[in-house]
């Protein structure tokens, strides 16, 4: 083995290694909201944990038994095809995406030149490594920058990476435009989104969106799975989970309509939003028209195989 390989393969056991420790310290997590929501932990049979061997054993990998397990618990249906969690971030994942370059694709300040055919919301002002851009990418003063953000009542300011969870993502005033430059580096500055009638009625505070999970193999890109994303009563993302796991709830979509079940992060179940808006057959809006965006935009994409694409509609229905 020569020295470059010597060094990749040490960086990736170290990557496995951290995802390992990471989805151990979450699966934690879950297991605390469960039982304080009185939620009985299942344990799988030998002849459901045989199931699950059928299907994941050949690769001779190891994994546990857990993603299943907080399945079933959750929604009370056992089935041995639901990936593991560990499996896909060790095996999986590595496997189909490069990784150093899906982190340069992930930047926020750079969508609009990876996907120029996709509507974003409008951008203000960019900070890359702490130069200040217009949405052109011209450089401009912090001055130009505090004045380009002063034409607006308020704005949305993100983190260019690793903005998950909602993590710091921020509604702001524009006269506080100060604390905006306290982060330094690395954000985008936009106008503030207003979404469609109907994804509004779920939740009013929050910009809902739908999370579309597409795979790029065989020279062909799929949908693997999809859902509604809906923020919690006064949360201003959708995606904000609470000390006590509520907030967030997660609704199937099945033929372009929401399921019967939404689900907090702590597993607990609602059929409806806290204004009464049943999920059952609630219609998502252009639904196919997310669906082919997403894919479209995959398909320039194949280093990366699966993405997770978060689509909202404004208020015309883009």
């Amino acid at each position: 083995m020569d020295k470059k390989a010597f060094i990749e393969n040490a960086v990736g056991r170290l990557r496995n290694i951290n995802r390992r420790r990471l989805i151990k310290k979450a699966n934690e997590h879950r297991f605390s909201m469960l039982e304080q929501q009185g939620i009985e932990l299942k344990k799988l049979t030998d002849k459901q944990k045989k199931e699950v061997d059928a299907v994941y054993k050949k690769y001779g990998v190891p994994y546990k038994y857990i993603t299943h397990q907080l399945v079933y618990s959750v929604t009370g249906e056992f089935d041995p095809y639901i990936v593991p969690e560990d499996f896909f971030r060790v095996c999986i994942d590595p496997v189909l995406c490069e990784y150093d370059l899906k982190h340069f694709l992930s930047d926020k300040n750079y969508f609009n030149l990876f996907m120029p055919d996709t509507a974003f919301p409008k951008t203000i002002v960019r900070n890359i490594r702490g130069n200040f851009y217009n949405e052109e990418f011209r450089l401009i003063s912090k001055n130009d920058a505090k004045k380009k953000i002063q034409e607006y009542d308020s704005v949305v300011v993100k983190p260019s990476y690793d903005s998950g969870s909602g993590k710091s993502v921020e509604l702001i005033d524009s006269e506080k435009v100060d604390n905006i430059f306290d982060r330094k580096k690395d954000y985008v500055v936009q106008q503030v989104l207003k979404q469609h009638s109907s994804f509004a009625k779920l939740n009013e505070s929050s910009v809902n969106v739908v999370r579309i999970v597409t795979l790029f193999i065989n020279n062909k890109v799929r949908v693997v799975t999809s859902a509604m994303r809906v923020g919690g009563v006064g949360d201003f993302t959708d995606n904000v989970e609470h000390k006590d796991g509520s907030g967030m709830t997660v609704i199937g979509i099945e033929d372009g309509k929401l399921k019967k079940l939404g689900y907090h992060s702590n597993g607990s179940r609602v059929t409806e939003t806290p204004g009464g808006v049943k999920f059952e057959g609630y219609e998502v809006v252009n639904y196919d028209k997310m669906v082919q965006t997403a894919v479209r935009e995959h398909e320039k994409f194949p280093q990366i195989g699966v993405i997770g694409w978060d689509i909202t509609l404004d208020s015309d229905g883009n």
